[in-house]
């Protein structure tokens, strides 16, 4: 699982909601405030958005756009919706705070998994006013009433905490309106973003599920149609990525949205991410009918053994079996790996090496070369680390410097990422060799790929 740099995302209370973005990463529609955006506009408040992700707008610019908005309230997003269970570093975040503190006076606000996983932390580390932890689409809105009495609301009362009572996940998800796109400049993202779910129901250690929980909630396929034709008509654009946690989880949805898709004749592409164990030949030629060309799935690990130990909830078998069925389909196929569990060993790293190069040639299937484990808070990874290694002074890089080194053979940092180095060294010279040939040195096809650069 890779660290995606920090983004920020703004918006306020008031005539106008503007937000604001910082991150080398690929630009990506921020649902994380075009739902609560839509949400305190339907309510009746005048809102603006400026992903400056997209628009490029610099820090001295935003901080121009709040000065002549004169905001009462900024809620400030410590990372987007889209990747909310593997949230990063938060060293820019906390300098970016800092710079608009200097300028404004009001009240600052942060929604995001790193208030939610360490609300304490959080409130000590940046100069805000309160957190909103958990989904924060209906706690906005609440806190424009309400204040600081809002459930959901975490913030220091004479140098402690006080957090009030959690408010509860929306149940239903179709009562939600639209994300307000139509304040976004939509012809700068090339791929428009959809969630249709939130929740996972597996138990995977590794993961930080604080912002959607345990539970699974969807939404109505009539209602995600609506959803996809609307941004077509209104910004031209059929390229859609689905970044729920499983999109495939609830079938039924899947296959009444795909029969949608068939039937109305969008003639749509789009991606998602799921399990190998919620798909099979059937719904995958559905899916494929409806215009899905690729899924993202979770690999972990090629070990039996530690895939049992992170309760990954899969087998290598069902992994080989969604391969081969996507390779007879057609539908690209893309496997994460990482290095470091609890349990790791140069045996089990080796097993990720030969699993990940085995399936070097085949035309639609794409195995990464493995990313180092981190323990983000929130995680069960994370709890083991602290136990483990006693007490923590900054939780967010401990659960980078902690990676790979819990519950397993390796003893210093040093030693894993040696080792971590070496097996993505190897999983490359196996690829070469399949493709190649152990010889592959000699072989001419080799040279002219260095000769032209296609790596």
């Amino acid at each position: 699982m890779p660290n995606y740099p920090n983004r920020i995302d703004t918006f306020r209370k008031g005539v106008n909601l503007s937000a604001l973005c910082f991150t080398n990463n690929r630009r990506r529609v921020p649902l994380d405030v075009a739902y609560p955006a839509a949400v305190l506009r339907q309510k009746g408040y005048d809102v603006f958005i400026e992903d400056s992700n997209a628009t490029k707008s610099s820090i001295d610019q935003v901080l121009k756009q709040i000065e002549a908005f004169s905001p009462e309230i900024l809620f400030i997003s410590s990372i987007p919706i889209t990747r909310w269970q593997c949230p990063p570093d938060p060293k820019v975040l906390i300098k970016i705070v800092k710079e608009i503190r200097k300028k404004f006076d009001g009240e600052i606000g942060l929604i995001g998994p790193h208030g939610t996983a360490l609300p304490e932390h959080t409130l000590h580390s940046m100069p805000i006013d309160f957190v909103i932890r958990g989904e924060p689409d209906l706690v906005c809105l609440e806190y424009v009433k309400k204040g600081k009495k809002t459930k959901g609301v975490s913030y220091l009362s004479d140098g402690k905490m006080v957090s009030n009572e959690n408010f509860m996940p929306i149940q239903d998800l179709d009562s939600l309106p639209m994300p307000a796109y139509d304040l976004l400049h939509m012809d700068l993202y090339s791929v428009y973003l959809i969630v249709s779910s939130r929740g996972c129901p597996a138990a995977c250690t590794f993961c930080n599920k604080t912002m959607y929980g345990q539970g699974f909630r969807r939404r109505g396929a009539k209602n995600i149609y609506g959803e996809m034709e609307y941004l077509i008509k209104k910004f031209g654009k059929k390229e859609f990525y689905f970044q729920d946690l499983d999109f495939c989880f609830d079938r039924k949805k899947v296959e009444e949205l795909s029969k949608f898709l068939i039937r109305k004749k969008l003639n749509v592409k789009w991606m998602c991410s799921a399990r190998v164990t919620s798909v099979d030949g059937p719904l995958l030629k559905l899916m494929k009918s409806a215009g899905c060309h690729q899924i993202n799935f979770g690999l972990e690990t090629a070990s039996t053994k530690l895939l049992k130990t992170i309760k990954k909830g899969i087998t290598l078998e069902s992994v080989e079996k969604t391969i081969e069925l996507c390779e007879k389909i057609g539908i690209y196929n893309n496997y994460n790996a990482l290095f470091g569990f609890p349990g790791e060993n140069k045996l089990t790293m080796l097993d990720n090496v030969n699993f990940i190069a085995k399936f070097s040639e085949y035309k639609y299937a794409s195995l990464s070369a493995g990313f180092r484990l981190i323990n983000f808070p929130g995680s069960p990874l994370f709890e083991q680390a602290v136990k483990e290694k006693g007490g923590v002074d900054d939780p967010w890089a401990f659960s980078i410097e902690s990676g790979g080194l819990i519950g397993n053979d390796f003893k210093t940092e040093g030693e894993y990422i040696k080792y971590y180095k070496k097996m993505k060294r190897l999983i490359m010279l196996k690829k070469v060799q399949n493709k190649y040939g152990k010889l592959f040195f000699f072989n001419p096809k080799f040279f002219k790929l260095v000769l032209f650069k296609k790596w």
